[in-house]
């Protein structure tokens, strides 16, 4: 009995054995997770550790190349100024060459002309000095051998006798002068000649003109007749003038009548023609930059981290000490604070919630030196009455001249381009051709058209050919060519208008009035003060602005009366759009030349080529 017994307590101990050794597995599989999941929170800390001294140094390294770059563009800014106002100075000598030259070829054409006329008035009073001479010679061989002409004689008293007017008797003749001494070679000189006879006190009016040539009322419009075309033509989209828009414009100048006997319409027809009969339709119709990290100080700040950052690059930029600085300012000479420093003072102006910072600090009797530089620097600028006033006086004196000479060139330019424009012979030739094409067009459906507006010119581009290989301005450019050769350079007489176009009155009118703001508040701050600075500024300044006062109220009315004269509004007109009209028109036009010029040039190479062949 006593061997199963042992044989079940082996047992029992065995599988007390395996459950432990199940167990012991199991808790060194725990343990062997447990590491595992302890490495990767241990890699993660190491992960996230920074090491702040490689940190400083990329900060330090970064700000130091941010401020480099800050001053890089701050040269390139200057020099950009300086590169624009070499461009408006030599813009303006070039303007005043050519306003000189333009007057020196004027005054050249009225010598020729005066040449002209006195050669031909001297030529004339040469030939009536020799057919009085040869006359006199005549009366004088006749009076020596004692006759008379009879012819002459007679003729004289039929004169004299006619230009009475009652037919009364004419008193007898007087005797015959004595003879004369013989014609030597010494010269004769001719004695002046008679006045013409006087016109018969109780004659009729002279009778009137014959039909068509009398003459039209002042501002009147010759009545334009409709042209009608053999084929259907396409309708160009301009926009037409009125008669009672035109008077005044140039279009009262310009005939198109005269165009239509040098152009071959014919051929304007074929390349237009659209299909189907010629109808007549009358219903168609710079931030802040991030700056140095500064190393912990006992110094307190009342700014925030940017803004002090900012300042302290500002302030290393001045290299001025605060005193200096607000001295400086005080006096308001640029001689003592140059303009790049007021232009990195007025960034750092404190702001209304920093002045109450300061005041309070200030009230509750804190130690100043306590404050950090930047603090300090802005706590000096915030006691400076009107800091922001006497910056800007500041900056408005040291941008003057600067200001001055970019306005003034733009001033000219508008000058010179709405005075070359309107002087301009060849242009009014070219818009003589447009009209007379756009009356041959549109006349048999809206009627002709005594003008039409600057706009229209952009239409040309969209009426195209048949064959919509071509358009009108090609056409027109392609008729001036082989007709009106002498319109082929009317681009020459057209001065400064790709500049003009770029130039908005309304930014002129604020720049100078703007200019005139900054100078009233020279005046006022002078008014308070003893010393001389802002008087100098004042005698060197003001005529300045008030001669280009002067010359920017030419330039406007001169250029109104330029956008009146080619039909535009005068109110509404912008040298902008009023110029952009001719150098779109003038681009295409010399577009077409050049693609004419090197199809020419291709037709000449092959036949060369063929020829050699």
């Amino acid at each position: 009995m006593e061997k199963p017994v042992d044989d079940i307590r082996k047992s029992h101990w065995q599988k007390i054995l395996y459950s432990l050794l199940i167990l012991a597995f199991q808790i060194l599989l725990i343990c062997v997770l447990l590491f595992i999941l302890f490495l990767v929170q241990i890699s993660a800390y190491l992960d996230n550790v920074f090491d702040v001294a490689a940190l400083m140094d990329d900060s330090e390294t970064k700000t130091a190349a941010l401020e480099k770059v800050a001053d890089l563009e701050l040269e390139v800014e200057h020099a950009h100024r300086r590169i624009a106002q070499m461009e408006h100075e030599s813009a303006a000598q070039i303007m005043a060459l050519e306003r000189a030259l333009m007057e020196a070829r004027s005054e050249r054409d009225q010598l020729v002309e005066g040449r002209r006329l006195a050669e031909e008035q001297a030529e004339t009073l040469r030939r009536q000095s020799a057919v009085f001479r040869a006359s006199l010679a005549e009366q004088s061989s006749t009076v020596t051998d004692g006759h008379f002409p009879r012819e002459s004689s007679s003729s004289g008293i039929s004169s004299c006798s006619g230009s009475s007017a009652g037919g009364s008797e004419t008193p007898p003749m007087p005797p015959p002068p004595p003879p004369l001494p013989p014609v030597t070679s010494a010269p004769v000189v001719a004695p002046p000649p008679p006045p013409p006879p006087c016109p018969p006190p109780g004659g009729a009016p002279p009778p009137p003109p014959p039909p068509g040539l009398m003459p039209s009322p002042i501002g009147a419009m010759t009545i334009k007749r409709e042209i009608q075309t053999k084929n259907r033509l396409p309708t160009l989209n301009w926009a037409a003038m009125r008669p009672n828009q035109v008077r005044g414009t140039v279009f009262c100048e310009l005939d198109d009548g005269h165009v239509f006997n040098r152009i071959d319409f014919d051929d304007f027809e074929e390349k237009f023609k659209m299909p189907g009969p010629p109808s007549k339709d009358v219903n168609d119709s710079l931030t802040s930059l991030p700056s140095k990290r500064f190393k912990k100080s006992d110094l307190i700040s009342l700014l925030e981290h940017d803004r002090l950052r900012n300042i302290a690059i500002s302030k290393r930029k001045i290299g001025l000490a605060t005193e200096d600085i607000a001295k400086a300012i005080h006096s308001l000479d640029l001689r003592q604070i140059p303009l790049e420093t007021v232009e990195l003072l007025m960034k750092v102006v404190p702001t209304d919630v920093e002045s109450k910072k300061y005041r309070k600090y200030l009230e509750e009797r804190k130690d100043v030196n306590a404050l950090t530089e930047e603090d300090r620097l802005l706590l000096e600028l915030n006691k400076i009455s009107n800091l922001t006033g006497k910056l800007t006086i500041l900056h408005f004196m040291g941008n003057f001249n600067e200001n001055v000479n970019f306005i003034a060139p733009q001033i000219e330019m508008l000058r010179a381009a709405s005075e070359s424009i309107r002087r301009s012979t060849k242009l009014k030739g070219v818009l003589e051709v447009v009209l007379a094409f756009g009356n041959y067009v549109n006349s048999a459906k809206r009627g002709p058209a005594y003008g039409f507006k600057l706009q229209s010119l952009d239409s040309l581009s969209d009426l195209k050919t048949a064959d919509k290989k071509s358009t009108l301005i090609n056409y027109i450019a392609d008729t001036i060519k082989t007709k009106l050769s002498e319109l082929m350079d009317f681009d020459t007489e057209l001065k400064h208008i790709d500049r003009a176009a770029t130039i908005s009155l309304d930014n002129l009118i604020s720049d100078v009035a703007e200019l005139e703001r900054g100078m009233e508040a020279v005046r006022k701050e002078n008014c308070s003060r003893t010393e001389g600075v802002l008087h100098d500024f004042l005698v060197a300044s003001e005529e300045r602005l008030r001669n280009l006062q002067a010359r920017l109220h030419e330039a406007r009315a001169q250029f109104r009366e330029t956008a009146e004269y080619f039909g535009e509004c005068s109110r509404t007109s912008d040298p902008t759009t009023f110029f952009s009209y001719f150098v779109r028109f003038v681009k295409a036009f010399k577009r077409m030349m050049n693609f004419q010029k090197c199809q020419a040039q291709s037709r000449k190479n092959w036949l060369h080529y063929f020829k050699k062949i």
